[in-house]
C-alpha cells in the first residue's frame, strides 16, 4: 500500500485524477489546497488518516489508461484541452445557472433565505471566471504553447522566449484568483448543504442544485489541471531556458 500520507494533495490527483472523487468525500480540498501535505489536511480537518488512506489505495487496484494521465500531455494540448473542455463548459453553465439562480430565489427564497445569498455568490463566481478566463486564453495558454514549441525545435532561436521567459507572476496571479474561485465554492457548499435540495422543492430547485454541484465538481477539476499539472510543468520548463 502507498503511503500518500507526505505526498502534496495536487501530486495525488494528478498521478491518479480518480483520486479525486476519494478525497472530495472526506471534504479535502485538492484544487486551491492542492500544495497541503495529506497528513496536515487530515489532522486539519481531524480526518483518520488511515481510513483516508485506505479509501486512496482502493482506487490503485483498478487500472488507470495512460491515455488519461495528464501529467504526461503535451502541454500545448493540455492549455487546449483545459479551454475546449474546461472554460467552454463554464460559459455554457453560466447561460442557465445564473437564470436558474435568480427563478428559485425570486420562488423560494422567503421559506429558504439563504438563497439570496446562493444567488449573489454564483453571480460574483461567474462575473471573476469571466475575466480570469481571458487572462489565461489571451496571455497565459498562448505564451505557455510558445514555449512549448520553442523546445521542442532544438533548431529554434531561443532568444525568441525573451517575451515570455516571466511566466511566474502572471502564474501566481492566476493562482491567487483561484484561491478567491474556491472560497466561492466553500460557500456554496456551506449554503447549500452541500446542495442538499429540500423537502418538496420544485423541479427548477432540484435541476438548479444538481446543476451546481455539478459545475462546482467540474470547477474543481479544472483548477486542480491548472494548479498542479500546467503551471508546475510551464514554470519547469521554462526554467531550463535560463542558463541557454
Amino acid at each position: 500500500m502507498i503511503n500518500f500520507a507526505s505526498w502534496k494533495i495536487g501530486d495525488i490527483v494528478a498521478a491518479d485524477f480518480r483520486k479525486a472523487e476519494v478525497l472530495k468525500q472526506f471534504n479535502i480540498d485538492f484544487c486551491c489546497g492542492g500544495k497541503t501535505l495529506l497528513k496536515d489536511a487530515c489532522k486539519s480537518l481531524s480526518l483518520d488518516q488511515n481510513k483516508v488512506l485506505e479509501a486512496l489505495c482502493e482506487i490503485n487496484e483498478k487500472d488507470i489508461l495512460p491515455s488519461q494521465n495528464y501529467s504526461y500531455w503535451d502541454l500545448s494540448f493540455l492549455c487546449d484541452y483545459i479551454y475546449s473542455t474546461h472554460h467552454n463548459y463554464v460559459q455554457q453553465a453560466k447561460k442557465y445557472l445564473l437564470d436558474y439562480a435568480s427563478k428559485v430565489e425570486m420562488n423560494h427564497a422567503e421559506r429558504h433565505p439563504d438563497l439570496v445569498k446562493v444567488r449573489e455568490v454564483v453571480f460574483l463566481l461567474f462575473n471573476d471566471l469571466e475575466t480570469h478566463m481571458k487572462k489565461e486564453e489571451i496571455f497565459l495558454f498562448p505564451s505557455i504553447k510558445k514555449l512549448a514549441a520553442i523546445y521542442k525545435n532544438t533548431e529554434s532561436d531561443w532568444t525568441q522566449i525573451q517575451s515570455i521567459r516571466e511566466l511566474t507572476q502572471p502564474i501566481k496571479q492566476m493562482e491567487a484568483e483561484h484561491d478567491e474561485a474556491g472560497i466561492y465554492i466553500k460557500q456554496l457548499i456551506d449554503l447549500t448543504n452541500n446542495f442538499t435540495v429540500p423537502e418538496n422543492a420544485c423541479l427548477t430547485f432540484s435541476v438548479f442544485y444538481v446543476k451546481l454541484k455539478e459545475f462546482c465538481d467540474d470547477l474543481m477539476m479544472h483548477i486542480h489541471l491548472e494548479n498542479n499539472i500546467l503551471f508546475p510543468r510551464a514554470i519547469k520548463l521554462a526554467a531550463k531556458f535560463e542558463n541557454k
